[in-house]
């Protein structure tokens, strides 16, 4: 990723407890280089402006353990956070409305303990066609998924395809190709502590 004048900009959507996006915050704060690849190429270059966004409330919000901090330390590095913000129609949200984003990044994305395949590769498939609505020409959605769900030969074990999350074929629909397929290493951004069912 190279920085665009006025910098890069990356939007976060579905953050639990808005560890990841506080320990992006960090490392754009500290320029560290100890970080893995794909967190590298995500904040590379100076300018890095990152907002990050939940479904719930501020109130819902601040119930997650840690919250609160990440939330300040997100916005003391230069970042904002949003509320109430539905992954599905990014372009509806009035304070998204007319933005563009060089990335938009949905880490383990799922719709409850209880939802089957179906929900969850129609909630890729919604999150896919509004992401296009608030890329910019060039920008990419980044997605990580849990190992067996994406549905794509990288997943080990890998399920049939009519159990898998079909990501390739959900991003499709709204005119988006697999560019890249990596590990997700939850270790490697220092702070980061998954909120989701697994």
């Amino acid at each position: 990723m190279t920085s665009s004048e006025g910098g890069e900009t990356v939007l976060l959507v579905g953050e639990g407890n808005f560890s990841f996006s506080a320990a992006l915050s960090r490392i754009v704060a500290t320029e560290t280089d100890d970080i893995t690849r794909g967190i590298d190429d995500i904040t590379r270059g100076r300018g890095l402006r990152i907002t990050a966004t939940c479904l719930q409330t501020r109130e819902e919000a601040l119930r997650h353990h840690g919250s609160a901090h990440n939330i300040h330390t997100i916005t003391h590095s230069g970042g904002e956070v949003l509320f109430e913000v539905d992954c599905t129609r990014l372009s509806e949200c009035l304070c998204l409305r007319g933005r563009q984003f060089d990335r938009v990044i949905f880490n383990f994305p799922h719709c409850g303990r209880k939802s089957g395949v179906m929900k969850n590769r129609l909630l890729l498939k919604l999150f896919f066609l509004s992401c296009v609505g608030v890329l910019k020409e060039e920008g990419e959605v980044l997605v990580s998924l849990c190992n067996g769900q994406g549905g794509t030969p990288a997943d080990r074990p890998m399920r049939e395809w009519h159990n898998s999350w079909q990501v390739v074929a959900m991003a499709a629909e709204a005119g988006l190709i697999l560019n890249e397929v990596r590990p997700f290493d939850g270790e490697k951004p220092e702070g980061y502590q998954s909120t989701g069912y697994r």
